[in-house]
């Protein structure tokens, strides 16, 4: 018998799925990235979640999750390396994870760019979340700008206001996976 494992995901999803925790977590990754419609798991590991505000720890893939970890009824699968391939641009579900695990590290502010790069990036990030068209009139409101940004940087935000509204005019977005993909 096989125990049902929670799995969480890093664009926000949560399965529970049955898992042969006898095998290395290594044999495990591609039974995950299966059932989440990836067609591979490059760069992938699964984590045990952290503790009391402690961060996530990553498995050992050349073991089995039983030789690591006394409880393991919760698990996540998120990306510890970030090999980008053709693959990831190729299928839409790994297109999808590949932006929100590079939305989520470039937000966190362990990537260090000038104002103007995070200004850019937002632009397409807000491309891909908005449910309308982006806009002049769409363009986030002083307030909910910062949650845009990378953690920590400095905002300006009538020279961010202005840099999204040159971008609407002179760089056109055809959908949301061109987003994505810049």
């Amino acid at each position: 018998a096989f125990p049902r494992v929670k799995v969480f995901f890093s664009m926000g999803a949560t399965k529970v799925i049955i898992l042969p925790i006898a095998k290395t977590v290594n044999e495990i990754l591609p039974i995950i990235a299966k059932k989440l419609g990836l067609k591979h798991h490059l760069g992938f590991t699964l984590y045990l979640p952290g503790k009391d505000g402690e961060p996530s720890r990553p498995l050992d893939t050349n073991i089995s999750i039983p030789e690591q970890a006394y409880h393991y009824e919760e698990l996540e699968f998120k990306r510890r390396f970030y090999v980008i391939s053709k693959y990831d641009l190729e299928d839409p579900n790994s297109l999808y994870l590949t932006f929100c695990d590079v939305r989520d590290l470039i937000l966190s502010g362990r990537v260090l760019m000038p104002f103007e790069k995070g200004v850019e990036l937002m632009y397409y990030a807000l491309h891909v979340d908005n449910t309308t068209k982006l806009t002049k009139e769409t363009i986030p409101k002083e307030k909910d700008f910062p949650q845009h940004l990378p953690k920590g940087m400095k905002l300006n935000y009538s020279k961010g206001k202005n840099q999204l509204s040159q971008m609407l005019s002179s760089i056109p977005v055809k959908n949301r996976e061109a987003a994505m993909i810049k």
